[in-house]
C-alpha cells in the first residue's frame, strides 16, 4: 500500500468518505461532499457536510447519516480520524501519521524554482571591521543568511558577501589606534581603545618586525590591514558559530586598486553629475533641485565612502555580472 503523503491526504480522506457512502446504503452518482478544510481548528483538520448533502436522498436524519458514517470512515495509513458533528464529519490528522510525513521529509520539500538559477548577491551585515561583533550585529546577519537561504532554496544562483571597509575614516582610526598603543599611547579621539587593540598591537610587534620604528604616516597603513584581517578572522570565527557562511569577503582596497571607483567618477564627471564646491568634489543631478549633493572626493582628498560604492557598483554588474543585488545593513 502506497503511503498518504501530505498532498495526498484530502484525496486519501476523500476516497474513505466515498466508501463509507456506498457501505450505508448509497447507490448511484454521489452529490458533492464538499469536503474542505476545517474552518476553525476546533472541528479538526478537513470536513464535510456528507450528513446534510446525503439527508434527502435518504431521508434520514444529518446527524444520524453523519454518525454512521464517522463509524465506518477509516483512512489510508490511519492519516485522519472521522468524527459526526451534527450533520458535518470532521477529520483530525493523527499524530502517528504527522510524525511518520516529519520523518519522510527530505532536503528541499516544498521548494520552487522560480529564480531559474537568476544569478543576485546578497551583501549583508559588512560591518567596520574595527572591533568584534556584538549583540546588535546579530540583526543583519541572521537576516542576511535567512534571505540568501530562501532564494536558494527557491532555485537563485545566490553569491553571499561581506563587504570589508578598509580605506575610511574609521577604519583609519582604527590604525592610528593600534599605533598608539603600539608606542604606549592612548588612541587619538574618536579612535578605539577597547582592550583588543593593545592586543592587535602586540601581536603586530611580534608579526611585523620594527615596524614600531617606521614613522606613523608608513605605519599605520600596514597596521591598519594587519589589524583589520585579525579581526575578519575573528568575525569569521562568530558568524561561523551562528551557522553563517560567505563565499567572498570583499576588500575595499581592491576596488581602488583596479580603478573601478576613478572609472565610475570619471563617467560621472562626463555625464555632468560631478561638480568642485568648498574644494570637494560633489555628486548631484543637475535637474534635481532638492535632492541633497553628496560629498564624493574631501577637501582633503580622501574618498568618501559614496566613493567606494560607486566602483562596487561596477564590480558588481559589470565586472562580475550579477543580475540583481540585496543590500541588508548591520547595525
Amino acid at each position: 500500500m502506497t503511503a498518504v503523503t501530505s498532498g495526498g491526504v484530502r484525496e486519501a480522506i476523500h476516497d474513505a468518505l466515498v466508501k463509507a457512502v456506498r457501505e450505508i446504503g448509497v447507490d448511484g452518482e454521489i452529490p458533492d461532499l464538499e469536503l474542505g478544510r476545517a474552518k476553525v481548528p476546533e472541528h479538526g483538520d478537513y470536513a464535510s457536510s456528507a450528513g446534510l448533502k446525503l439527508a434527502r436522498g435518504l431521508r434520514q436524519d444529518p446527524k444520524a447519516i453523519a454518525s454512521r458514517l464517522a463509524d465506518r470512515v477509516r483512512v489510508t495509513d490511519d492519516a485522519a480520524r472521522a468524527e459526526a458533528a451534527g450533520g458535518y464529519v470532521n477529520f483530525r490528522l493523527t499524530d502517528d501519521w504527522l510524525r511518520q510525513l516529519v520523518s519522510r521529509i527530505t532536503p528541499g520539500y516544498g521548494g520552487r524554482d522560480t529564480g531559474h538559477g537568476e544569478r543576485l548577491q546578497v551583501e549583508f551585515a559588512s560591518i567596520n571591521p574595527t572591533g568584534p561583533l556584538h549583540i546588535g550585529h546579530g540583526r543583519g546577519t541572521i537576516l542576511g543568511d535567512s534571505i540568501c537561504r530562501l532564494l536558494e532554496f527557491t532555485g537563485h544562483a545566490v553569491q553571499r558577501e561581506y563587504y570589508v571597509n578598509s580605506d575610511n575614516t574609521q577604519t583609519r582610526k582604527f590604525g592610528a589606534s593600534v599605533f598608539a598603543r603600539l608606542h604606549g599611547e592612548e588612541p587619538p579621539e574618536g579612535g578605539y581603545t577597547g582592550d583588543y587593540v593593545t592586543e592587535l598591537s602586540e601581536m603586530a610587534r611580534h608579526d611585523l618586525p620594527g615596524i614600531e620604528k617606521l614613522p606613523e604616516q608608513e605605519a599605520e597603513p600596514k597596521l591598519r590591514m594587519y589589524a583589520l584581517a585579525k579581526m575578519v578572522e575573528r568575525i569569521k570565527a562568530t558568524v561561523a558559530r551562528l551557522g553563517v557562511r560567505y563565499d567572498e569577503w570583499f576588500w575595499e582596497n581592491r576596488l581602488w586598486e583596479s580603478g573601478l571607483p576613478q572609472k565610475a567618477i570619471e563617467r560621472l564627471r562626463a555625464a555632468g553629475y560631478l561638480k568642485e564646491k568648498d574644494g570637494a568634489l560633489w555628486f548631484g543631478d543637475p535637474a534635481e533641485t532638492e535632492e541633497e549633493d553628496r560629498v564624493v572626493i574631501r577637501t582633503n582628498g580622501q574618498p568618501t565612502y559614496f566613493a567606494s560604492d560607486l566602483g562596487y557598483l561596477l564590480s558588481r554588474f559589470e565586472q562580475r555580472g550579477y543580475e540583481r543585488v540585496i543590500e541588508v545593513w548591520g547595525a
